[in-house]
């Protein structure tokens, strides 16, 4: 839901919707999508900037996607925008990452790199911006909560997914 810069918050939203970022080490065999990989995402320019795929429970609803680890893909950035479909909390773990940054309507911009991880409110709005100009991509493992979960809960529950989950777009997805 894109959201108009300017517009009031709710006394609910955040100015930075960013609730907790840290480095979350990852180990040094951890999968990082290829160049092919990464064209398989978005097969043609349709102007689909952000897929997610690979969750366990089917469609994309609330109660489906709750506490459901999936792949999440973006590419070009985002525009500012609320995610109201979804629970409030997005927790990501970063695999691949270009130039790229997370912020919310405030001035400050989270930079992300390999490894990063983010706890997201992402019904305050938030975008992704380039800070590059050769900057397109990030991959990510994702987990949605209603309630924000502690860093050292979902870490592990991050990386298993990276370690097991098929890095396949064509799987069912939900964006």
């Amino acid at each position: 839901m894109n959201w108009k810069h300017g517009t009031p918050l709710a006394e609910w939203m955040l100015l930075n919707p960013v609730t907790f970022v840290c480095d979350a080490g990852l180990p040094e065999e951890t999968f990082e999508p290829s160049p092919e990989q990464l064209a398989q995402v978005f097969p043609s320019s349709n102007g689909q900037r952000l897929k997610t795929w690979g969750r366990t429970r089917g469609k994309s609803t609330d109660s489906a996607t709750e506490m459901d680890p999936h792949w999440l893909c973006c590419t070009n950035g985002l525009p500012l925008h609320t995610d109201p479909r979804y629970p409030r909390y997005t927790h990501q773990l970063y695999v691949l990452v270009d130039d790229l940054a997370i912020g919310g309507v405030g001035f400050h911009l989270t930079p992300l790199n390999r490894g990063v991880y983010v706890r997201l409110d992402t019904h305050s709005p938030h975008k992704v911006v380039k800070r590059s100009r050769g900057a397109t991509w990030y991959v990510a493992a994702a987990i949605d909560s209603h309630e924000p979960q502690e860093f050292d809960a979902m870490r592990p529950l991050l990386l298993e997914f990276i370690r097991t989950a098929p890095f396949d777009p064509k799987a069912t997805s939900a964006e």
